[in-house]
């Protein structure tokens, strides 16, 4: 392909991606302890709490989610605080099953509270290995050592029962389902679709053996999935190694898969990946309302990305520091809100569908963490790319939000692919780190995003 066909191709995919990610959303996430709420793009930035120490554990909140009418809940120790939009602080508590828990009973949590989008309910999960009866709610805490997703009524804190076996609940649209996940399942599926206080009647979807690369003896453990409100798109990670290896969704070496649904009853189809987390670890990824764009946390700060029909991505650092990202709709309270002007969206261009013939090998990248900044002027940051396949290879380097440099290249076949990206001496005058993404396409596999964090000296 000659340079101009290069340089066009990649015009080409840079416009079948979203413009931006959409103004009229906001994302609610932590930092320095406290609730925060911005744009989508990280502007607009405003507490929603104060008063948290990020050194003491008891007065910081975690978890942050929102209500499609603006309600925020973050968990506070254990208990559920019920947020102001406006910024005055917690409103009211919630406990849950944890609050004033016996200390005898082996039982940890709770994690992870996510509100239904409709507002009225609360999903969180706690593991227990003993049980006891709470005499003030009337209610048996738990039947058997396990994960157990727990529902409640988030106007009056109502237990609405349990779903045994699993944690990590993310809502569906109608507010009465969740997804949940169990990376640690063997004989049973690690993602599972499960009704309000469905006990342990769920419809199981699919398990880590899905996702197995065709090299890989053994399977790495998937979890933690999130689906769009269309249920076309499922975002899960990916542990790092498997699991007699120690291998968790959660920790080193793990990866974000995009992958397109079709129905509970039919398996995803891997489409897209991320990986090389900055920090060594990607956390939880959650889609926008639209299912248009990603949002997850890396060791700097949290990212997002629009994505589009077919899964192609652009990431980038939106809020340095921050972390465990939620999405919703704009509202009122925002500075800086817009209602969304009238009509439909309008719809971007899509490029054809291609659905990976099977699970994808995922490329390797090489690259120099370190580099003299006179030899980047000169010769240009050295990028070796290797492809388990046909490849197209896109490569940018920026400073910050700004792009300093790019290079494409292409693989007819299996091998390795060579990329040198100069960047100006103004350009890069005063940076001290510079990152590397790199989207590899394989012909007729997943898409996958990488990066590196480049130090100059």
């Amino acid at each position: 392909m000659s340079h101009l066909l290069r340089v066009l191709a990649t015009a080409v995919a840079l416009a079948l991606l979203p413009a931006a990610v959409a103004s009229a959303d906001s994302l609610v996430y932590l930092k320095d302890g406290n609730v925060w709420v911005s744009a989508p793009d990280g502007s607009q930035a405003r507490a929603l709490t104060s008063g948290a120490d990020p050194k003491l554990l008891a007065t910081q909140y975690s978890s942050p989610s929102q209500a499609d009418d603006g309600t925020v809940v973050a968990l506070q120790g254990d208990r559920l605080a019920i947020i102001d939009r406006g910024g005055a602080g917690p409103t009211r508590y919630l406990d849950t099953i944890m609050t004033g828990k016996p200390a005898g009973v082996s039982a940890w949590g709770p994690f992870d509270p996510v509100i239904s989008p409709d507002g009225t309910k609360i999903a969180y999960w706690v593991g227990v290995i003993s049980s006891y009866h709470d005499y003030g709610s009337g209610y048996d805490i738990v039947f058997a050592p396990g994960d157990y997703i727990v529902y409640q009524d988030a106007r009056t804190g109502q237990h609405l029962g349990f779903t045994k076996w699993y944690g990590e609940p993310k809502w569906l649209a109608d507010s009465t389902r969740v997804i949940a996940s169990e990376d640690s399942n063997v004989l049973s599926a690690n993602v599972v679709l499960a009704s309000v206080g469905s006990d342990a009647q769920n419809q199981q979807w699919f398990e880590d053996e899905l996702f197995k690369s065709a090299p890989e003896e053994l399977t790495k453990p998937v979890g933690d999935a999130d689906l769009t409100r269309d249920e076309s798109k499922v975002v899960l990670l990916q542990g790092g190694t498997n699991l007699g290896n120690g291998g968790s969704t959660h920790g080193k070496g793990n990866r974000i898969l995009i992958a397109k649904a079709n129905g509970f009853d039919k398996n995803p189809a891997l489409c897209g990946m991320v990986v090389d987390a900055v920090g060594g670890e990607f956390g939880t990824a959650r889609w926008s309302p639209k299912g248009d764009a990603l949002a997850w946390t890396e060791g700097d700060g949290v990212w997002t990305s629009p994505v589009n029909a077919d899964c192609g991505i652009a990431p980038k650092l939106t809020i340095p520091g921050a972390r465990d990202p939620y999405w919703g709709p704009a509202h009122p309270a925002d500075p800086g809100a817009a209602a969304p002007q009238g009509g439909q969206p309008p719809q971007q261009p899509q490029k054809p569908q291609q659905q990976p013939s099977g699970p994808a090998v995922a490329a390797t990248l090489a690259v120099a963490g370190k580099v003299k900044r006179a030899a980047l002027v000169r010769r240009g940051l050295v990028t070796t790319v290797t492809c388990p396949s046909a490849c197209t290879v896109r490569a940018t380097l920026a400073k910050g939000r700004k792009v300093v440099a790019r290079a494409t290249g292409e693989a007819l076949a299996a091998g390795p692919v060579k990329l040198t990206l100069k960047a100006r001496r103004k350009a890069v005058r005063r940076a001290r780190k510079l990152t590397l993404t790199v989207r590899v396409t394989p012909k007729g596999g997943a898409a996958q995003t990488m990066r590196k964090v480049v130090r100059l000296r």
